[in-house]
């Protein structure tokens, strides 16, 4: 069993390569827990691409402790080591504050049972220090001692894939290399997959299929739920952001990207530390219904809402091109006068034609208010983001959004008005 320990919880985010987003998932897992209120804190063990240490180096220059040198110690009270903190409970230690030459690595750094118990010593020091709740581990993406170290000593493993033939042998590579190194140890790794950016062109139900057929298997000898943790789809509008603001959940809270985390959370936590969720999260995943749903779920709103706007433009383009024609020939074959549409059939063909075009300008006005929300909380949350460019895209965003609204609520009004006036001309005959 990983490390038993009721105190604290530690949750390690692996991947067979890189570029799959993990760090993404990490960093905003972190957020989400700190929620609750729980002191939480991000490790980055990724030595080689410091892709956590990078984001947040991003936002501000980072000074303290390193992971690097503290597992280079073999007490770690005597170095008092100072901690970032990014966000509200959430802390931040560093791979480094600096590169390193190759003749610099230690060998510690290629020994995963020296590793392990180097990283126990740092949960249990900062647990009992600072009161850490919950450790988030950035792993290296591909092989190497920390990832397996990780693995065996965290209470949950989250492997992270693509829906891909090329990162999914990176993933069985990952996998095999844990049941080989830990066949004989007492130490057995909770494993759960999550499988990210999924283009929308997938089903649920074929993802569902292919990925129960791996982990029946290859994959389900370490996995304590047997299935696929989490199906996340691919949301451009809110995978732009990275490395403008690290905390996407945040800039983002009703996206799909951000509820799926937080089922992750539920799933992970909840009922063993329920301290970890937030009452917000907790009160999303209480009806069964709506989790299942949100599980299912792998075409993102703005996948949605893209489809239907292409779709309402072509359909309604369809009938105006191919049937006015034919129209115009049947009114013409029927009482001569082809400049008559006056009569049913020419207002049940215009009506078809402006309801596919309200419904494309209706899902245009989605997409444009959740771009908008997205960048007005960016500019909110990052000042050095307030630049003349940055604003002029706002009002560029804005002034799209207020132009697709008004498209939605006149002809709406302009309804209202005409049935005032046939109700009012009716009462009139009275």
């Amino acid at each position: 069993m990983p490390n038993s320990n009721n105190k604290y919880r530690s949750v390690a985010f692996v991947s067979g390569k890189g570029g799959v987003g993990k760090t993404t998932l990490a960093t905003n897992f972190a957020f989400l827990v700190g929620t609750s209120g729980t002191p939480v804190l991000v490790i980055d063990l990724d030595f080689h691409n410091m892709g956590c240490t990078g984001v947040f180096a991003s936002q501000g220059e980072l000074s303290g402790a390193n992971a690097k040198d503290l597992l280079r110690l073999e007490q770690v009270d005597s170095a008092n080591p100072k901690l970032v903190r990014v966000a509200p409970n959430v802390w931040l230690l560093p791979a480094s504050l600096f590169a390193e030459v190759q003749h610099d690595w230690d060998a510690i750094f290629d020994n995963p049972r020296l590793m392990s118990a180097r990283l126990g010593c740092l949960f249990d020091y900062f647990a009992r220090r600072d009161g850490i709740g919950c450790f988030v581990l950035d792993c290296h993406g591909g092989i190497d001692a920390t990832s397996i170290a990780s693995a065996g000593i965290c209470h949950h493993t989250l492997v992270v894939t693509e829906a891909d033939t090329v990162t999914f042998a990176g993933t069985l590579g990952l996998i095999d290399t844990y049941y080989e190194y830990y066949a004989g140890s007492d130490l057995k790794p909770n494993i759960e997959y999550i499988v990210n950016r999924i283009p929308p062109k997938y089903r649920w139900k074929d993802l569902d299929r292919v990925y129960g057929d791996y982990l029946g298997r290859h994959l389900a000898r370490f996995t304590a739920s047997g299935g696929i943790l989490a199906y996340i789809p691919t949301e451009n509008y809110v995978a732009d952001t990275f490395g403008d603001y690290p905390f996407q959940a945040e800039l983002a809270p009703s996206a799909l990207f951000t509820r799926k985390i937080e089922l992750m959370i539920c799933r992970l936590f909840d009922p063993a530390s329920p301290t970890l969720v937030a009452k917000k999260i907790r009160r999303h995943c209480a009806s069964p219904r709506r989790a299942r749903k949100t599980y299912r779920a792998i075409t993102s709103r703005e996948s949605k809402n893209i489809r239907a706007v292409v779709a309402s433009y072509g359909v309604s383009s369809f009938i105006f091109l191919l049937l006015l024609p034919f129209s115009i020939l049947i009114a013409t074959l029927t009482d001569g006068k082809p400049n008559d549409y006056a009569g049913p059939g020419a207002v049940a063909f215009w009506g078809l034609v402006m309801l596919f075009y309200y419904f494309a300008i209706w899902n245009s006005c989605l997409y444009f208010r959740d771009r908008l929300n997205l960048q007005k909380r960016l500019l909110r949350l990052c000042p050095r983001m307030r630049t003349i460019w940055a604003r002029f895209a706002l009002w560029k965003v804005r002034t799209l959004y207020y132009a697709t609204l008004s498209g939605v609520v006149f002809p709406i009004i302009i309804l209202g008005v005409v049935l005032i006036g046939v109700f009012a001309a009716d009462m009139y005959k009275y």
